[in-house]
């Protein structure tokens, strides 16, 4: 149907699948010259239609394209047919008052509304309503963003991306998987999702065991426990059951407590639903309780019995949300995976695009750098895994004071610890300047100016109380190049300096 958001979609969709888009439309306008309004008047509505059917039966053998079609176009069998053949068929429906609030605003551009606009849309959805219905997939765009709309075309769709992590923690990255939890869970289970991620996904698990948590860090309280396990009790969970968390790093951080302390441990599924809760905050086993206003203080290392990472998630996330998690996969590529930087400067448009099948493979090459270390060290008892905390010993100081996003505030505590390597001769200065191009690519470094104006007596009191000091120094994570970072004890006076 006219007004539906075909165009809008179908782009969005392109860019997120790496497929090419076609308008129909378009294609007709570009064939005879005129646009869709002129076609009309100077050949009527019969020959527009004979141009439709040629158009259409050009596009129905073409693969990995998505294709919108005018609303009138499926009226003929023939084109039914043909889209049907090798495609899936979408509808996008919106009610009739919706349609007629989009297409008020622009209601010279499409000739079978110009006049009577209003009365003419509720005629035309009438009498198309009983063809609309026979389309396989119903997609609800009335009051949805068109990423909502497009991540829900995008469940629709089967993707033959999938690679597994194995060893201390069993993670699947496939898309779609969020659609499916049936399939990864046996016996009484309980679902604990964040209020935010319920809204997109609710028609998923209405049928399920559901305790809704609140967004954000404010859950990691013990309020919000206390509330998980009175559920878990009244629900019936044994030590045969399992806790599942749906959501960003807070609820992993919540459920993974949980699970680990409940009748001394029942099985933790993990579907961490951020590009940060998926490369970084939702793995790795750490666990965490807030207690007044210190974080992170109660806390346990447990593994999940199965981490389901579903990068389809990230499609309604917003914008500065998403690009969130770049930061730690900077990081990750840094510490480990040299050639992810060359990727992730090759790429940087098409991923901050969301588009899938790259972002599959990065969500993938980041995990491995991480688990490779918490193999090694899960515990933090040889010190391997201090590695992680490369630009979080700034970034955490920078997280409180400037009341900043986690990934601004380490991409920000990068730049500080590559300024740091380059004064003490240990990192190269290209590859430092390097990596700040990359970190403002993705957006991350907008409070960089702000951060670098901080009050260096305020900053170095929060350095001092979230990490361990030792003999009045502090193990500091410096990059020395691409793969290689190196751990030097360092006194207060050597992490502050101007530039």
């Amino acid at each position: 149907m006219m007004c539906s958001g075909k165009t809008t979609v179908g782009k969005l969709l392109s860019r997120i699948l790496g497929w090419e888009f076609v308008d129909t439309d378009s294609l007709i306008e570009k064939k005879v010259g005129k646009t869709i309004p002129q076609i009309f008047e100077l050949h009527g509505e019969k020959s527009f239609r004979e141009y439709e059917r040629e158009v259409i039966s050009m596009l129905e053998n073409l693969e990995n394209v998505i294709i919108a079609t005018g609303g009138g176009a499926i009226l003929d069998d023939r084109n039914f047919d043909s889209l049907k053949k090798n495609s899936l068929m979408i509808y996008l429906h919106a009610t009739g008052d919706e349609l007629v609030k989009r297409c008020m605003k622009y209601p010279h551009s499409r000739p079978l509304i110009r006049e009577n606009t209003e009365g003419n849309i509720w005629k035309i959805l009438k009498e198309r309503e009983p063809v609309y219905s026979k389309v396989p997939v119903k997609i609800e765009t009335t009051e949805r963003k068109p990423e909502i709309v497009a991540q829900r075309i995008l469940y629709h769709l089967n993707f033959e991306t999938q690679e597994r992590v194995d060893g201390i923690e069993d993670i699947l990255i496939e898309p779609g998987a969020i659609k499916r939890m049936d399939e990864f869970i046996q016996g009484r289970n309980i679902y604990v999702i964040q209020r935010k991620v319920w809204r997109v996904f609710r028609d998923f698990f209405e049928s399920k065991n559901i305790v809704l948590i609140p967004d954000g860090d404010v859950a990691k309280g013990l309020g919000v426990a206390r509330k998980i396990y009175k559920s878990l009790m009244d629900a019936g969970i044994d030590r045969d059951g399992t806790l599942v968390s749906i959501g960003g790093g807070a609820a992993s951080d919540l459920s993974g407590f949980i699970a680990s302390t409940y009748k001394r441990g029942i099985k933790f599924i993990n579907v961490p639903t951020t590009l940060l809760s998926q490369v970084d905050a939702g793995i790795g086993g750490k666990n965490a309780l807030n207690f007044g206003r210190i974080k992170n203080v109660i806390g346990t290392f447990y593994h999940p019995f199965k981490i389901i990472i579903d990068p389809l998630a990230l499609i309604s996330l917003n914008s500065r949300a998403y690009r969130q998690g770049f930061a730690e996969i900077i990081k990750s590529a840094i510490i480990g995976d040299p050639d992810l930087i060359d990727f992730m400067e090759e790429h940087s448009d098409e991923l901050l695009n969301r588009n899938i099948p790259l972002l599959s493979k990065v969500i993938y090459r980041t995990v491995r750098v991480k688990m490779d270390i918490v193999r090694e060290d899960f515990e933090e008892k040889s010190g391997v895994r201090k590695l992680l905390n490369l630009g979080h010993t700034f970034g955490h100081a920078y997280e409180v004071i400037l009341e900043i996003y986690h990934g601004e505030a380490v991409a920000i505590g990068l730049v500080k610890s590559l300024e740091i390597g380059v004064k003490f001769g240990m990192t190269d200065e290209n590859f430092s300047k390097r990596i700040v191009r990359l970190l403002d690519k993705f957006g991350l470094l907008k409070k960089l100016l702000e951060a670098e104006n901080l009050d260096a007596e305020r900053l170095m009191e929060k350095i001092t109380h979230d990490k361990k000091m030792k003999s009045g120094k502090v193990d500091f994570v410096i990059p020395v190049s691409p793969g290689e970072v190196v751990i030097k004890s360092l006194s207060l006076d050597e992490l502050v300096f101007k530039r």
